[in-house]
């Protein structure tokens, strides 16, 4: 059989093809499903690079605000104590009535009164707080003498002890909640116009966490 130059051009034609094809299978179909893998490699790798600045974000985030409530943080420990220092609540107490221009008479806790002559450190009976709302209640009544101007000014230092402004909180010493003032003459004062004031107040201390889980139930 004789192959023509038509023949020819055709065989040449379908080895081409069937070189193109073996070339398809062999060697662009391998590296396709390679590229492939590897371009979801790193899709992969974007979403995680994607989830870890997110939590780098969130992170800088977090310690910003830390830093921000730092401050806060440290005055709500000063204002409401795990426990409370009592000889330091004496002694900011005198310092108190000192800059006030007061005499403090006499302090007791939770209902069991000790009394002192002025100018004296008063003698302190301590009782177990109630609880409250994850923090102890323990109260407090605490005697004063002097003029109604040093005792008003008086008040209003304990009351400034805790401030609360703009969402943040100034503490230069223990919140304590006055609750009622009563004014009466001073017994023991040569000045006919010196006053006694009693003061009944809280103190507040934060609760520990299983008083507070028997507290709430």
């Amino acid at each position: 059989m004789k192959i023509t130059p038509r023949d020819r051009a055709l065989l040449g034609v379908i080895a081409v093809l069937l070189a193109c094809a073996a070339f398809y299978e062999l060697v662009l179909t391998p590296e396709r499903h390679a590229a492939a893998r590897l371009q979801a490699q790193v899709t992969a790798a974007h979403a995680r690079l994607a989830r870890a600045q997110q939590r780098e974000l969130q992170g800088h985030a977090a310690e910003v605000a830390l830093r921000a409530s730092q401050s806060d943080w440290e005055a709500t420990q000063r204002a409401v104590p795990q426990v409370s220092n009592v000889p330091a609540l004496l002694k900011l107490l005198q310092r108190s009535a000192q800059a006030a221009r007061v005499s403090m008479q006499s302090i007791s806790f939770n209902g069991a009164g000790t009394s002192s002559a002025a100018g004296a450190s008063p003698a302190v009976t301590t009782a177990t707080p109630s609880t409250r709302g994850g923090t102890n209640t323990l109260p407090v009544t605490l005697v004063f003498d002097g003029g109604y101007q040093a005792l008003n000014r008086l008040v209003h230092r304990l009351d400034a002890l805790v401030n609360v402004s703009r969402r943040h909180i100034a503490a230069s010493g223990p919140l304590i909640g006055i609750g009622a003032v009563t004014l009466s003459p001073a017994g023991n004062s040569s000045d006919h116009s010196a006053l006694s004031v009693q003061l009944t107040a809280t103190i507040y201390q934060r609760a520990a966490a299983s008083a507070v889980v028997g507290s709430t139930g």
